[in-house]
C-alpha cells in the first residue's frame, strides 16, 4: 500500500495493511513538509521457528507502533533511538513498513514451549 506523501495531512489518513496473519492498522499524521508520523498497533499472529529446536511456533502480537517517517532523509529527533523509516520516491510504501515491523520482531529470541520448559536445566 503506497500512500504520496503528498496525501497525507496534519488531520491523519487511516491506514490498513494485512502481511500474513498480521493487521498493521492505525493513522499516519504530516508533523512537518518531510516528516510523518505513523501510530497504530501490530496484531495478529507471527509464524516463527523456536531458536532452539527450529520447530514452528505461533506468536500472538498485540504491539502498539510509532514510527517516524521521513520523505528522504530523517531529521534529527529529540527521542532517543527513534523507530524510523525513510523513502525517496516520493511516496511511502506501508508494505515495506509492515515487512520491517515483522523482521524486527523476529530478530528476537523465541522457544517453544517444551524449549522454554527445559531451558531452566
Amino acid at each position: 500500500m503506497r500512500v504520496e506523501f503528498r496525501k497525507i495531512t496534519e488531520a491523519g489518513l487511516p491506514i490498513n495493511i494485512e502481511q500474513d496473519e498480521l493487521l498493521l492498522s492505525g493513522n499516519v499524521f504530516k508533523k512537518s513538509s518531510k516528516l510523518f508520523l505513523f501510530e497504530g498497533k501490530l496484531e495478529g499472529f507471527l509464524r516463527h521457528n523456536c531458536d532452539i529446536c527450529l520447530s514452528e511456533i505461533k506468536i500472538n502480537i498485540d504491539e502498539d507502533v510509532k514510527i517516524w517517517i521521513g520523505d528522504e532523509e530523517l531529521p534529527k529527533l529529540d527521542e532517543e533511538l527513534p523507530n524510523g523509516i525513510e523513502f525517496f520516491k516520493g511516496y511511502a510504501d506501508f508494505k515495506e513498513v509492515i515487512i520491517s515491523e515483522i523482521e524486527a520482531i523476529k530478530s528476537d529470541y523465541f522457544y517453544c514451549e517444551k524449549c522454554q520448559n527445559n531451558k531452566g536445566e
